[in-house]
């Protein structure tokens, strides 16, 4: 006897035929042929795994056929195109100095000292580079409050410990050569090409076979499978050199990627950053 109809023998007392269809009980038995077929119509509005069993449990039956439902989910774009946004990560803060203006962030419109959050808003006459280094110079002794970095501190352990309960520490497992979908309005086939020199940062090349940079939020693993376009600009040799680039961020046009001999800097946005003379 088949195995395929062993299988059936311990449902015995619960099987019936009607109109030449077999059935178990109220549910449908389906023939190994047809069983693809059923689960498309199954899946065909695109529910979650949980819904899909629980339609397929009122009117059909085959053996393994939840593993087969679980299997053809976690394989189908569509459902991993539009889902929701990962969890977001662990806080990773920046380190607070322990003497003023060891480190500043500046912007055009102010700065501050990351020892103790003081700001400065200074009116400009123009946006070069020797005009804010004039200002700079003389802004860096004033006097700062005694109380200032003990505050910033206390404020720094708070705002981490807010994150974190509601955070998730990740396993960052993502190599070179891995299939992955990365996030921008959705879910976006890719695939790894390696880690980018920033923490949970990794280089990705996407579907316009473009290389992108992605935190590790933005990016997860897949099943689905990514094909690299060989007659795009990317060939083997210049993903390696992109990946090797630290200075190079590339978005999705080709015009805006720079010469690779040029140390230059392009944002998300694809401007490309002149360095002041």
């Amino acid at each position: 006897m088949d195995d395929s109809i062993k299988y059936y023998y311990k449902f015995q007392a619960k099987l019936s035929v009607e109109d030449g269809l077999l059935f178990i009980n109220h549910r449908l038995i389906v023939p190994d042929k047809l069983r693809f077929y059923i689960l498309r119509l199954l899946h065909e509005p695109h529910f979650g795994t949980v819904k899909t069993k629980q339609r397929a449990r009122q009117i059909v039956f085959w053996p393994r056929m939840l593993s087969n439902i679980q299997n053809m989910i976690s394989n189908c774009y569509v459902c991993e195109r539009y889902q929701n946004a990962k969890q977001r990560d662990l806080l990773i803060p920046h380190e607070i100095p322990n003497i003023p203006f060891y480190k500043i962030a500046c912007d055009i419109m102010d700065y501050a000292d990351y020892f103790s959050k003081w700001l400065e808003i200074i009116l400009l006459k123009n946006k070069t580079s020797s005009e804010i280094i004039k200002h700079l110079k003389i802004l860096f002794a004033p006097v700062i409050p005694k109380d200032a970095h003990k505050k910033l501190l206390a404020k720094h352990e708070y705002f981490k410990r807010n994150h974190d309960k509601s955070a998730k520490n990740f396993n960052q497992n993502l190599k070179a050569g891995d299939n992955g979908l990365m996030k921008d309005q959705f879910w976006e086939k890719g695939q790894v090409v390696g880690n980018y020199s920033t923490p949970r940062s990794f280089n990705v090349i996407n579907n316009m076979n473009n290389v992108v940079r992605r935190n590790f939020s933005q990016l997860k693993s897949t099943n689905t499978k990514f094909e690299i376009n060989n007659s795009s600009n990317c060939s083997n040799d210049n993903l390696e050199t992109i990946n090797n680039q630290t200075t190079i961020e590339i978005d999705s046009t080709n015009d805006l990627i720079p010469d690779s001999n040029i140390n230059q800097t392009v944002t998300h946005s694809g401007r490309i950053v002149k360095l002041p003379n």
